[in-house]
């Protein structure tokens, strides 16, 4: 059986000189029978469209935070720094991929946000500054690697099908955070302190986000593997 191609999007160092990625995205689809491939950072419609052909899904990655100005709203002290040509180049990208639905997505962290803002939705900029109530500390002090807060999973959603869990602790790595939904995007779980960790898009075959970072525990984490091997899985054409 062939392995199935999925396209990551890169970040970007000093906004011109050099695509960078964290290798544990790469590593966990390699382990779990995909191939992984870095994309271009660019808007422009025809390569993006080629993108879409020749990979069989694609991962949203990680990052810096979203301009503001994408969701209509203007940049507040707390919002950290962006990159307009990811932001450009991703949101292009996941507007295409909304419209079809025989391209698995999964979406990281900034990516699960990215996937968020494409569909008309918005952010915290700064959940310390702006969440209603008391949070978790959503960006731990610990290892990358070591899970800090749980999460507790929808019945019967996407992610519950994938775990296979009622509650999963994760590991935390962000600041910012999905405010309102975008339209269709179904929450999937949530921290214990309300902040949305995981949506699905309905009627989608698999596109999902999730608000940590599973690339840096599958190696030791059973739900981090499982949603890595369910991605693979789903972009499979055979």
């Amino acid at each position: 059986m062939d392995k199935p191609v999925i396209g990551i999007t890169p970040g970007l160092r000093d906004e011109e000189h050099s695509l960078v990625l964290n290798k544990g995205y790469a590593d966990a689809l390699l382990a779990a029978g995909a191939v992984p491939v870095l994309l271009p950072l660019t808007e422009d419609p025809g390569v993006l469209q080629s993108c879409i052909e020749l990979c069989d899904g694609f991962l949203f990655s990680g990052g810096p935070d979203i301009d503001p100005c994408l969701y209509d709203e203007m940049q507040l002290p707390d919002c950290g720094a962006i990159s307009p040509l990811r932001d450009g180049m991703e949101l292009a990208l996941a507007k295409l991929l909304v419209a079809r639905d025989d391209k698995p997505v999964l979406g990281i962290c900034r990516g699960f946000q990215v996937l968020n803002v494409a569909l008309g939705g918005d952010l915290y900029q700064d959940l310390p500054a702006q969440f209603p109530h008391q949070v978790l500390a959503h960006r731990q002090n610990q290892p990358a690697w070591y899970p800090s807060h749980d999460v507790v999973i929808t019945m019967s959603s996407l992610l519950d099908m994938i775990v296979h869990a009622s509650k999963i602790r994760v590991n935390s790595l962000h600041h910012q955070a999905v405010r309102r939904l975008g339209r269709d995007f179904v929450p999937c779980a949530v921290a214990t302190d309300g902040v949305i960790e995981a949506a699905a898009l309905e009627h989608h075959p698999f596109f999902l986000g999730v608000q940590w970072h599973p690339e840096r525990t599958y190696q030791t984490d059973d739900a981090s593997i499982a949603l890595f091997r369910a991605f693979a899985d789903a972009c499979s054409t055979d």
